[in-house]
């Protein structure tokens, strides 16, 4: 998903603001710096970066959400 931002192919980014994305820690590109607890951070300046929208939602209140792990994106055509 990070690597999808960067090159500017997310048209609209969700996410849960209290994510844990420490996971996906070995996937993040080299222009995306910082600590793996401020990747959710990172997602939405990455997002803002290529006048992608954001919209954030706690996973709790989104089933859907919960199973793409807190983090799900509308691809630009």
């Amino acid at each position: 998903m990070l690597t999808l931002l960067v090159e500017g192919r997310v048209e609209h980014l969700i996410l849960d603001p209290r994510g844990d994305f420490s996971a996906a820690a070995d996937l993040v590109p080299e222009t995306i710096s910082g600590p793996t607890a401020l990747l959710g951070e990172r997602a939405v300046e990455a997002a803002i970066a290529t006048d992608a929208g954001v919209t954030t939602l706690a996973a709790r209140d989104s089933p859907a959400l919960t199973e793409a792990g807190g983090v799900a994106a509308m691809l630009r055509c």
